[in-house]
């Protein structure tokens, strides 16, 4: 089975081939997003839990690499804990983590979907038994959401929550917006969103998929958690964003900076996850010189 994307590129059709890919366990428990804030760094895969159980490679491959701290007791240990690294051809590369101590795969080099790579563990910085998976593109280096393989074998209806728009003027800390913004100064204003996704399949709090923001209906920002790209030893979300740009906490996210002119400016947000389940809000910003700072 192979998906096919069809796009429009100078007038000429073409086609796009993903590879067929099966999902690494049996019990598909979704308890974490690609992209989502890990305090200082982005997760770069998803995580699934549904307790101990075989894991198997997506696709045909090649373990190219493995780690088992069972054949050198005496690491420190790897915050990745035990893993396997298979090559896909030479598109893709998948990662399985935190696999249960020896357990790992090391009969096979060439390996198909049937085989299985080890059992499911708590192994390295982990908090309970899970897999973590990721997907690396080699063809540039960049790490992409693996959910961009398993989308049409999961399904997800819940809508993303959003707890919160704050502003932050002028350098000041970030303050709730429930009704409308009125300013009588001309302002810089950092727009934040408190919002996460509550997963179907565990009913984790995770990061969500999309946030699209507008300004008087134009595009003004949009964060879209579709692959990592690395760069100087760090990752960039597309096209240039740090960790640090994005993120204030774990739910907190910096939708970008603007100076409003005089009048009113209407903003919406859009946030959805990757089965285009959607939430959204609207505030008005009021730029008039005559009038104080408040809140309607």
């Amino acid at each position: 089975m192979k998906k096919i994307i069809i796009g429009i590129f100078t007038g000429i059709y073409f086609a796009a081939l993903l590879p067929a890919a099966q999902l690494p366990l049996k019990r598909v428990k979704l308890t974490s997003s690609f992209g989502e804030s890990r305090k200082d760094h982005f997760h770069n895969g998803i995580d699934f839990g549904g307790g101990e159980q075989d894991i198997y490679p997506v696709m045909d491959g090649n373990i190219v690499f493995y780690y088992d701290r069972a054949e050198f007791p005496f690491d420190n240990d790897m915050g990745s804990g035990n893993m396997v690294i298979v090559q896909h051809d030479d598109r893709y590369r998948s990662y399985y983590f935190h696999i249960k101590e020896g357990t790992v795969n090391k009969t096979h080099m060439a390996v198909t979907e049937t085989n299985v790579l080890g059992r499911t563990g708590d192994t390295g910085h982990s908090y309970g038994i899970h897999l973590h998976f990721s997907m690396e593109e080699l063809n540039p280096l960049n790490m992409v959401n693996p959910l961009k393989f398993f989308k049409d074998q999961m399904e997800d209806r819940i809508r993303p929550t959003i707890n919160g728009y704050y502003v932050r003027i002028n350098e000041s800390q970030p303050v709730l917006i429930n009704g409308n913004l009125r300013l009588k100064e001309n302002s810089k204003i950092v727009m934040i969103l408190k919002c996460f996704d509550l997963a179907a399949f565990s009913g984790n709090r995770m990061g969500v998929y999309r946030i699209e923001t507008y300004v008087n209906d134009k595009l003004f920002s949009d964060i879209k958690f579709e692959k990592l790209l690395y760069r100087d030893n760090t990752y960039y979300l597309p096209p240039n964003l740090l960790f640090q740009d994005l993120y204030l906490s774990k739910d907190e996210y910096i939708l970008g900076e603007f100076t409003p002119d005089e009048g009113s400016h209407k903003v919406k947000i859009k946030v959805s996850d990757y089965w285009g389940n959607e939430s959204s809000i609207e505030r008005d910003i009021i730029f008039n010189k005559a009038e104080p700072v408040s809140e309607e």
